[in-house]
């Protein structure tokens, strides 16, 4: 058979009740407040009793016109609060129609594997200087993200503009999270070579700059705060390495002043 009017959906109804079985008297606190008698049912032995005859309310308190006994089976449902629902249809809601920031981290999880969770990004626009054969972080360059699943993996990208000093002067740049190296973001032990993430100015000139595009796929399983830096050395004692400048860094249209950045995406797993 037709009908007019919109489709029907599912509604569900509840309804609370509150157990008073065991009190006596005239005098009850009631568990949610009503404005008016007829927002409540009270059954007193199964039998329902008549609004503003058999009770009165005010906010939280019930008053029974007569006595209750300790024995009598005692409840009351407050029809007042009955809500109804309605589930909609599968693929019904539209984005307009969901607050933002009402997606948990449960439903972003759920997205296909692969998929972009979140994309966290810190940009270095000054410069720094290294002058000794030690790794040290490069100021301002890391970055902080939260997994939101220890299934998810973290895509670390970085560009690192790096000068050096003399042409055969190379800078060697490592991967950390949480102050320690990246174990899996380095080459193999092969005798005295250092093993890193990234390596640049080899052959630079004083002038030039060597841009580095270092990028790792990490898995760190853990949904805890992540810092990713990443550290730098000079070549060597006596030949410094510089960051977004040339050695030759005189105030000239022919020099230039760069950024380096590092990308941190957390990617379902």
């Amino acid at each position: 058979m037709s009908y007019v009017g919109n489709s029907p959906a599912e509604i569900y109804s509840s309804v609370q009740k509150q157990d008073l079985t065991g009190g006596s008297g005239t005098s009850f606190t009631l568990s949610y407040p009503v404005t008016n008698a007829n927002e409540i049912s009270v059954f007193v032995n199964n039998v329902r009793q008549e609004p503003t005859e058999a009770y009165t309310v005010s906010g939280t308190s019930l008053t029974m016109t007569g006595s209750i006994a300790a024995s009598d089976d005692f409840y009351i449902i407050f029809s007042g609060l009955t809500q109804g629902t309605i589930a909609p249809p599968d693929g019904s809601v539209s984005t307009a129609k969901i607050a933002s920031g009402a997606v948990t981290a449960a439903k972003i999880s759920s997205l296909p594997t692969g998929s972009v969770l979140q994309v966290v990004q810190a940009v270095k626009t000054d410069t720094q200087t290294f002058n000794a054969n030690t790794y040290s972080a490069i100021s301002g360059l890391s970055a902080v993200i939260t997994p939101t699943s220890t299934s998810s993996k973290i895509l670390v990208q970085a560009v690192i503009h790096v000068g050096a000093s003399g042409q055969n002067e190379g800078v060697g740049g490592k991967l950390y999270r949480n102050g320690s190296e990246v174990s899996g973001a380095r080459g193999d032990a092969a005798g005295s070579r250092d093993r890193n993430w990234f390596h640049a100015g080899e052959y630079a000139q004083t002038t030039s700059q060597s841009p580095s595009t270092p990028m790792y796929l990490d898995s760190p399983s853990s949904t805890a705060q992540l810092t990713y830096e990443v550290y730098c050395r000079a070549h060597s004692s006596g030949y410094p390495a510089y960051i977004n400048r040339s050695e030759d860094d005189s105030d000239d249209n022919r020099r230039s002043r760069t950024i380096s950045t590092i990308t941190l995406m957390e990617i379902a797993g």
